[in-house]
């Protein structure tokens, strides 16, 4: 029975503006629109970084939504129609066609739900199997860590075709045979292959895992991941290094991954606590140390 963990991840990479007053709901959402009675109307929205948008609405009869001309599908949720897209950076005309009782546009972080399939050591407190996912979790998601297992096919493909993303996690090429050379050929060949990234159905990869006394797999990682852009393979996915430990040992490799282009995932652990009121300072303190201590080495880390 694997381990389970809920990774939640909110990439700061983008600022959304429009032609309507935002209203910052939280620290991690900004509400851009929020009408009632909205009829045939055209509204813009401009990305200057890409980014991941939720859009719920109360459609009355057959209303439908374009988002930058291709026609939404929504999901229902309690008794709301609802969807994420992740966007590009440029504008992007959201047209309604018939009317809504109300609309809500937001702009939020990406939410990820980490690892699937797998099973709390509790075996009580399971199965997290996909029925109980699409109950509670799948619907509050942007997007799915799972195993790269071709069983999973078939729901990542109908998990992408609602907008959302399908990761995979794999193994650091190299990280488990010090003794074995390995270069950057080799790191994005097994980035490729057949049996991670070289799927139709898989947007990328948390590639697991890096920390300051895996010397071997450094540098040929970087190396890899600077040259991803131009393999035809890889150039649209993305690879994300999971990084363990303290930033402090893997500051050089941090700036590098982000520099050709990258994003960079943290491990922590947040144990259970007896109560909620426990584990809201617990989860904050273990997600402030790695913003500070980020902070400290790179002063732009909260807009990458």
């Amino acid at each position: 029975m694997q381990k389970w963990m809920l990774v939640l991840q909110v990439f700061f990479c983008f600022l959304l503006t429009s032609a309507h007053a935002e209203k910052r709901l939280n620290n991690l959402v900004v509400e851009l629109i929020n009408e009632q009675n909205v009829a045939d109307k055209t509204y813009t929205l401009s990305l200057p970084r890409p980014g991941w948008i939720f859009i719920r609405s109360d459609r009355q009869g057959d209303a439908s939504a374009t988002l930058t001309g291709a026609k939404l599908t929504f999901a229902n949720v309690d008794g709301k129609s609802e969807t994420m897209r992740h966007l590009p950076a440029g504008d992007h005309p959201l047209a309604i066609t018939g009317t809504m009782k109300s609309l809500i546009v937001r702009r939020i972080p990406e939410i990820r739900f980490a690892n699937y399939p797998a099973d709390p050591w509790v075996w009580r407190f399971g199965p997290y199997d996909w029925e109980f996912l699409s109950r509670h979790i799948l619907p509050n998601l942007t997007t799915l860590v799972a195993q790269a297992t071709p069983d999973l096919a078939e729901k990542a493909t109908a998990w992408r075709a609602s907008g959302k993303q399908w990761m995979i996690e794999a193994i650091a090429p190299g990280l488990n045979d010090s003794k074995k050379p390995i270069d950057a050929a080799k790191v994005l060949a097994e980035f490729g292959s057949s049996e991670t990234l070289g799927r139709e159905w898989v947007d990328g990869a948390m590639i697991d895992e890096y920390y300051p006394s895996v010397h071997h797999v450094l540098e040929p990682t970087l190396a890899a991941l600077k040259a991803s852009a131009q393999d035809p393979k890889l150039a649209k996915k993305l690879l994300e290094p999971y990084v363990a430990g303290e930033a402090a040992g893997m500051t050089d490799f941090v700036r590098q991954a982000i520099e050709s282009g990258h994003r960079v995932a943290f491990e922590r652990y947040n144990c259970e606590q007896p109560t909620e009121a426990a584990a809201k300072p617990t989860f904050t303190i273990a997600w402030r140390s790695i913003w500070i201590s980020m902070q400290k080495r790179f002063p732009t880390f909260s807009s990458m």
